[in-house]
């Protein structure tokens, strides 16, 4: 049991790393409408934003624990406070922490800014300033989710049974569905790096300083 427990979070550590640091090449590039893409930007972000997104991740820990307390409260208490549908409040709330955190790594990124904590607090509070908007952005990647979740379950069982044949067509799938997944963050991640400049607009840059006027130097004539 121990070595179990062992390997499965070194797994979950390696799939954390792994997932910061793809974050960390690909949201500059979403955020920033006209960077051309390349391998170099990519590896640079990656290891710019690292330290940044990582420490979001665990900050984002304090949130996604307060959803799964909700998700552990005896039905009888929760019913009197959310009343039946409380058996999905808490997948509600752990999608909008999780959209609130893609939110706070495009203000990182725009913002060009190492403050994690205030990026991570932020777009908690951003996200209950705008329950309307994040709501339906929740519900669309919702969708999308279960769909492809539901058509992977119900294509792998179909497959399971297909001999050898089958189980080289369930490999496939497999890998298509990671990709589907990965496309679906990078949706996300997208998204945020539109909806953000629209719902928080960064400040204005100031303008540069007036240079000092100078008077013409005389034409004289030789």
């Amino acid at each position: 049991m121990p070595a179990a427990v062992l390997a499965g979070a070194a797994a979950g550590l390696i799939l954390l790393m792994g997932s910061v640091y793809l974050a960390g090449g690909s949201v500059p590039m979403l955020a920033d409408a006209e960077a051309a893409w390349s391998q170099e930007a990519f590896w640079r972000n990656a290891g710019k934003h690292f330290w940044r997104f990582l420490r979001l991740s665990l900050y984002a820990l304090i949130p996604y624990a307060a959803a799964l307390f909700v998700a552990g409260l005896p039905r009888r208490a929760a019913e009197a406070v959310w009343g039946e549908g409380l058996a999905a409040r808490p997948l509600v709330l752990a999608g909008h922490v999780r959209l609130a955190m893609d939110f706070a790594r495009v203000r990182l990124v725009l913002a060009d800014s190492r403050q994690s904590l205030r990026a991570c607090l932020g777009s908690l509070r951003l996200v209950l300033r705008h329950p309307g908007v994040i709501f339906w952005l929740w519900a669309c990647f919702g969708i999308a989710w279960a769909a492809l979740s539901w058509g992977y379950v119900k294509l792998a069982g179909w497959l399971e049974q297909g001999g050898v044949v089958g189980f080289a067509a369930l490999v496939a799938a497999q890998q298509a569905y990671v990709l589907a997944r990965i496309g679906l963050r990078f949706a996300a991640w997208g998204a945020a790096a539109e909806l953000d400049p629209i719902l928080r607009p960064l400040p204005a840059p100031e303008p540069p300083p007036a240079e000092p006027q100078t008077a013409p130097a005389p034409d004289y004539q030789i």
